[in-house]
């Protein structure tokens, strides 16, 4: 695994590096910048409901968290060599330079792996669309925003849909739905894992595909 993004020169900046080589991730590529903040998300649980929502806010001092903060060209031409090898390429929000760095991965034969949460500039996501194999979104953000025919011809869409389950479309010769049925636990704590499990998941069934149908 490789980062490509964006840092600052901060102690939240420096805790994702050390968590990211710590994971065996080449760091190489990570930007550390003195005049941006390192993003920070806070996320709540509900741990009766198992439902979880994400703020900008910290929870304890009101003060605004700082957001994210793109990666330039500059860093893509840097990260060249990564790009143009890699196998997959996983982005969960678009921007100019993000977008063209998807372009080129997919051109060299990437799997582009993309999991927006909303949508802010219409244009740059339909770039992002066309060259994406694999999309993952809840229903909840996006449902009324993406259609099967926003797809690529050969692409996978995982809808998930928090207790509900999720589902899988994929187009071959049409669209196929197929849902998972929501599974009962004793104590559910968070429903976010599913959506990781389905991330992994995901990218293994279309490999197990790209391998079957010879691409």
């Amino acid at each position: 695994m490789t980062p490509v993004l964006t840092l600052g020169r901060d102690w939240a900046g420096d805790y994702l590096v050390r968590e990211f080589a710590d994971a065996g991730a080449d760091t190489r590529y990570i930007s550390r910048r003195a005049d941006v903040a390192s993003p920070i998300l806070a996320q709540r649980l509900n741990l009766e409901s198992g439902h979880h929502w994400f703020s900008f806010i910290c929870p304890e001092t009101k003060a605004e968290l700082p957001r994210y903060t793109s990666i330039e060209a500059a860093d893509v031409s840097h990260a060249h060599d990564v790009i143009s090898r890699c196998s997959v390429f996983y982005s969960d929000r678009v921007s100019d330079t993000i977008v063209e760095a998807m372009e080129s991965a997919a051109e060299a034969g990437a799997l582009i792996y993309f999991e927006p949460s909303s949508i802010e500039n219409d244009k740059l996501f339909e770039r992002a669309l066309k060259v994406s194999r694999i999309l993952k979104y809840s229903s909840d953000c996006l449902a009324d925003r993406i259609s099967a025919s926003d797809l690529s011809a050969n692409a996978i869409s995982i809808v998930t849909h928090g207790a509900s389950g999720l589902e899988c479309v994929k187009a071959t010769s049409g669209f196929g739905v197929r849902p998972c049925r929501p599974q009962s636990c004793e104590t559910l704590v968070d429903q976010a894992i599913w959506s990781a499990w389905a991330s992994s998941t995901g990218s293994w069934i279309d490999q197990t595909s790209r391998r079957r149908i010879g691409h």
